[in-house]
């Protein structure tokens, strides 16, 4: 059957866009529809619904077309719809990159120590308990003897000639005569045979002794072996770790605990403590944030973890009887911003002045200059504090000795171990205080002066704990105005 359409179909099909519906039309589509065929089972419901279909077209095309995603305006005004926007996407900057430091650095974070067995990750060390086993003299080629005092010798060997993996053995009985001793196990690598060592150890507060021994430029092994009673002279070990470690009492609670230090592409840090029968151990990098690319690196002489990220550097110290690291630097508030007000000590090169007023938060003390004579250094002295001749030098103290300053020579291996105390951190030439007596209670806190490259000296004040509020603040403002005067006699 030929189908013809009318005029208006071509433009009712493109859209109406501001033409109207017409009576005309209506009329022709409703004709149209009931002239269709049933061609199925539902053929009149099929119209129905086309019906339906088609006056819900008419009703778009008659309704005015407003701005797509545009709400109407509200009823009754001539106020265009606000414009809705869509969010903007996220900017790439608002993830942090896995190698930026932490936002803000946390001044102290608690760790938590588990199982190395039971954790996620490779970790250098291993727990297996390992008795010595005995083997024949005859088969092994030694390459060295080491001589622990009073505990006999130790072989280094190989276990055949052309082999470059070594091993520590211990002969059973006379070592000059053909007969057994005890393998321990693999101690690095023939080409660092000198670099083998066999030391006592107080490890975890019993005694061990700790076998070392290279096998690369950052391939190590540490092996702690200790004896027990139920199996007389036989070396056992269960303590073996592939890097390198330091034994430190590190939370100075008088048991020595090891820090192991891994570097290849980054820096990895743990620390191994005993609890009980158990030894657990915590992952700084995990503590700090700082895992690969960023990295840990231990200070053993400074006892800091530097934890090393692309825009900062943190470094932390472990709380004293606490299992905790204390943030003591943060590379965001350097020197490089730091005004005369971020050190302590002022300083400067004595001009003649031979009195100056101290300011104190107490008030201000008239002081008096005084020219250390064995060094290039001098100090102005209120009466509260005197020179002190001792056959080596002057300290500069209160009349009941509880409190002084010390001019010190600024070598670096001089310093004891330093802790860096909250209330003196702001300062960038603190480094750092360490506490004497039973109780703990006699504090030292030690500055470096530079008056330049070549001429600098350690400053450290003594005090009582007891007595920190009425006589540091004063201590700190006689340090603070240290001069340099090399041409004073």
């Amino acid at each position: 059957m030929k189908d013809t359409r009318p005029e208006w179909y071509k433009s009712a099909k493109d859209g109406l866009e501001t033409a109207v519906f017409t009576e005309e039309m209506k009329l022709a589509v409703n004709r149209r529809i009931e002239q269709a065929e049933p061609r199925k089972k539902y053929g009149l419901w099929l119209a129905v619904g086309a019906a339906v279909a088609v006056c819900a077209v008419a009703i778009l095309l008659l309704t005015p077309l407003g701005s797509i995603g545009e709400p109407p305006s509200p009823a009754g005004t001539d106020t265009p719809a606000p414009t809705l926007e869509s969010p903007p996407p996220a900017s790439p900057e608002s993830s942090p990159s896995p190698d930026s430091s932490p936002l803000i650095a946390d001044k102290e974070i608690k760790l938590a120590y588990d199982s190395p067995e039971g954790s996620l990750g490779s970790y250098p060390v291993e727990l297996e308990r390992i008795q010595a086993a005995r083997i024949d003299k005859a088969f092994i080629v030694v390459k060295k003897v080491i001589e622990v005092d009073q505990l006999g010798n130790y072989w280094v060997y190989v276990k055949r000639e052309g082999d470059t993996q070594l091993y520590a053995g211990m002969p059973i009985g006379d070592s000059d005569v053909l007969g057994e001793l005890y393998e321990i196990g693999p101690v690095g690598e023939l080409p660092y045979l000198d670099d083998v060592q066999i030391t006592k150890s107080n490890l975890f507060g019993e005694f061990h002794l700790r076998i070392y021994g290279a096998c690369g430029a950052n391939c190590v092994t540490n092996n702690w072996i200790h004896f027990e009673e139920d199996v007389p002279g036989v070396p056992i070990s269960d303590f073996r770790l592939s890097a390198h470690a330091q034994e430190i009492d590190i939370d100075e609670d008088g048991i020595p605990e090891v820090v192991a230090s891994e570097s290849s592409t980054i820096g990895k840090a743990q620390v191994y403590k005993r609890f009980g029968e158990r030894i657990l151990f915590t992952d700084v990098n995990a503590a700090l944030d700082a895992e690969h690319p960023n990295s840990v690196v231990y200070d053993g002489n400074r006892r800091t973890f530097t934890a090393i990220f692309s825009d900062r550097t943190l470094e932390y110290q472990y709380k004293k009887g606490e299992d905790a690291l204390v943030l003591s630097y943060d590379s965001s508030y350097d020197s490089s911003m730091d005004t005369d007000t971020d050190y302590l000590l002022i300083g400067g090169l004595y001009d003649g002045t031979n009195a100056i007023k101290l300011e104190t938060a107490d008030g201000a003390y008239n002081a008096l200059w005084f020219k250390d004579p064995l060094q290039q250094f001098g100090f102005y002295l209120p009466e509260r504090i005197k020179p002190i001749k001792f056959e080596d030098g002057f300290e500069y103290g209160t009349e009941d000795g509880r409190s002084l300053i010390q001019l010190r020579p600024a070598d670096d291996s001089s310093l004891p171990y330093l802790r860096k105390e909250e209330d003196l951190s702001a300062y960038v030439d603190y480094l750092g205080s360490e506490f004497w007596g039973d109780k703990q209670t006699i504090r030292y806190d030690y500055f470096v002066y530079e008056y330049d490259a070549e001429h600098r000296t350690f400053v450290a004040i003594r005090y009582d704990v007891a007595d920190a509020a009425d006589i540091r603040p004063l201590l700190l403002s006689v340090a603070a105005n240290i001069r340099y005067a090399p041409d004073v006699p």
